[in-house]
């Protein structure tokens, strides 16, 4: 443990030392993938770790829009064993985390996860196969999906569509050698953006996550 001033920042449910990025833990005593945990003023923080959370990654890239907040709906695309998942479920602590991952290796992970932390309901599913599981999520205040498939726009979209409120806001990062492993990373993004953009889609924000991550861009958008 550690002890050093923390303040709120700008990002609800997000606090910072000026140096590091923090969420207030929901299960003090719990660390959930090693990270550093933090006392300050009788309460204990967890230390996000941008280079283990793309979302992080994009806090540090000066994100604009960040609309995770305590009563929020959450719809987690891709939520391996729930790293940044645990973050988000401090944030939207009176909300739900829907989370759904398609491997079996992390989900147990992800499972165990949602035993200590009851707002997470962690699904073994195909992100692509929304009719699959459809019947168990509502909708969603806001989407956020992590998936290496070709065809990851067309998820995305197709989740937009069925479960984003109107007032809703989605996250999607872009893994660009999923998509092209030849063309620069820079231009396969702007060709998902113009895909979206087709769709009807405003996007808000892009952001290549590099030097936090050197594979993903993160791209913000509403309906």
């Amino acid at each position: 443990m550690e002890s050093t001033p923390i303040r709120p920042t700008e990002y609800c449910g997000v606090y910072s030392d000026k140096v590091h990025f923090y969420t207030l833990n929901a299960v003090p005593g719990a660390s959930v993938y090693g990270e550093i945990l933090v006392s300050y003023e009788n309460k204990e923080y967890r230390r996000w770790n941008p280079k283990r959370s793309k979302l992080c990654a994009a806090l540090h890239k000066k994100l604009k829009h960040f609309d995770f907040s305590p009563d929020k709906d959450v719809l987690y695309l891709g939520a391996a064993s729930g790293t940044t998942v645990s973050h988000i479920s401090d944030i939207v602590y009176n909300g739900r985390v829907f989370a759904l991952e398609i491997s079996k290796v992390p989900f147990v992970q992800l499972v165990e996860l949602a035993r200590i932390r009851k707002n997470i309901f962690p699904m073994l599913q195909d992100a692509g196969r929304i009719s699959a599981y459809a019947p168990f999520v509502d909708n969603a205040d806001v989407i956020y999906q992590d998936i290496a498939q070709k065809n990851q726009v067309e998820i995305f979209v197709n989740a937009l569509r069925k479960f984003l409120n109107k007032t809703g806001t989605g996250y999607l990062i872009i893994k660009a050698s999923s998509i092209d492993s030849v063309r620069p990373m820079k231009d396969v993004v702007e060709d998902c953006k113009h895909s979206i953009e087709k769709e009807g889609l405003q996007i808000l924000e892009t952001h290549i996550l590099a030097p936090y991550d050197e594979e993903h861009a993160c791209i913000v958008v509403r309906c």
